[in-house]
């Protein structure tokens, strides 16, 4: 019998527990991301309320802030996201977030490569957590939104 085949290994407790242990780590601070117009947030410490929905009109991209505080985001091409260093702003006099319940309209021209025959887009969002007197950046998400 080979102890390297099938379900055997799992009978080794120490294999178990490596195995449970990579999949809690690699879904620590994960954040799942809907295709459709929302996203979940998933933290250490769980499922946290609130999310952030987007959708695309004729005069650019529709956010809705559906949590209990201030939302701070980005919106940019799908393919031009890729070549951008983000920049997680949390500062309210520079970066204008959503309060809860806001809903407002990003114009296409302030989306960042945008372009009148691209269909992606993807609208980058975080939190503002305070941190030994500053804010800083907590929690980034996304949304991909679709024209």
């Amino acid at each position: 019998m080979n102890p390297f085949s099938g379900n055997t290994l799992m009978r080794f407790p120490s294999v178990r527990l490596l195995i449970r242990s990579a999949t809690a780590i690699s879904l620590a601070g994960c954040s799942i991301t809907s295709s459709t117009d929302q996203s979940v947030e998933l933290y250490p410490a769980g499922i946290q309320a609130g999310s952030l929905a987007a959708t695309a009109s004729t005069e650019g991209i529709v956010l809705s802030n559906q949590t209990d505080r201030l939302v701070f985001f980005t919106a940019l091409e799908r393919e031009f996201s890729t070549l951008v260093d983000l920049n997680f702003c949390v500062d309210v006099a520079k970066c204008d977030p959503l309060v809860p319940g806001e809903r407002r309209t990003v114009p296409w021209a302030r989306v960042m490569g945008y372009a009148s025959d691209r269909r992606e887009y993807v609208v980058y969002w975080w939190y503002g957590e305070p941190s030994g007197g500053a804010p800083r950046a907590n929690g980034a998400n996304s949304v991909i939104v679709k024209r």
